[in-house]
């Protein structure tokens, strides 16, 4: 899967949003919601990994940037596994009463590139980055952050021609995305030519019936 990023805007806007210089993944959570294309809608979440595993009293604003490069395949599986579980406790997202994180399945980097990720528009240092794609459904969508996420989260909207829309969310808190129209679905002609070709064939089958039943009778 090729790596969809969160853009360098989430980085500038978390700056701003925090009141320390060296402010740092573990300070808050970051998303976006991409609805640069008509027909779908791609989101992704950036996941501190050190936060996966090490104690919370852990200072991870002292955790160097290529923590995730000392990993083997293995660990980053194991780390993948605990950011999937990570954002399903901590994310609901929802179109029309249907929770799309729990019934769509979240991507993932390949192990290489979660270990050493592309640092032009990749995930931030020390982070993990879930994909979800799904179809546009049209109307809006609900992005709810859960009260398991316990730290502030800054959620980007990022739409063709401007500039991307911020929302700085508490835990247990949502928000209501209203969602490009989706474009027109090609006109589908099957469903008028079963029918058809059942009639036809019910035809058929009498036509032959009133033939094999003259020959009966002729004989």
């Amino acid at each position: 899967m090729k790596g969809h990023q969160l853009s360098a805007c989430i980085a500038i806007l978390a700056s701003a949003w925090t009141t320390h210089a060296n402010s740092h993944e573990s300070l808050y959570n970051t998303a976006e919601i991409h609805l640069t294309a008509p027909g779908t809608i791609s989101i992704h979440f950036s996941v501190h990994a050190p936060e996966l595993i090490l104690a919370p009293e852990t200072d991870f604003g002292a955790i160097g940037d290529d923590w995730l490069a000392a990993k083997q395949d293995g660990e980053i599986e194991e780390l993948v596994t605990l950011a999937r579980e990570f954002v399903s406790e901590r994310y609901g997202i929802y179109s029309k009463d249907r929770d799309l994180v729990s019934k769509l399945e979240l991507q993932f980097e390949h192990p290489s590139l979660i270990r050493v990720p592309d640092r032009e528009g990749g995930p931030r240092p020390g982070c993990i980055l879930a994909s979800l794609l799904l179809e546009n459904p049209g109307g809006e969508l609900t992005f709810s952050y859960k009260e398991e996420g316990e730290k502030r989260l800054l959620l980007a909207t990022i739409r063709p021609a401007s500039f991307p829309k911020t929302h700085d969310l508490e835990a247990g808190t949502a928000v209501v995305i209203p969602l490009p129209e989706p474009p027109e679905k090609p006109f589908n002609q099957a469903w008028y030519l079963v029918p058809l070709a059942l009639a036809f064939a019910v035809v058929n089958w009498m036509v032959i019936r009133r033939k094999t039943s003259k020959l009966s009778v002729n004989s």
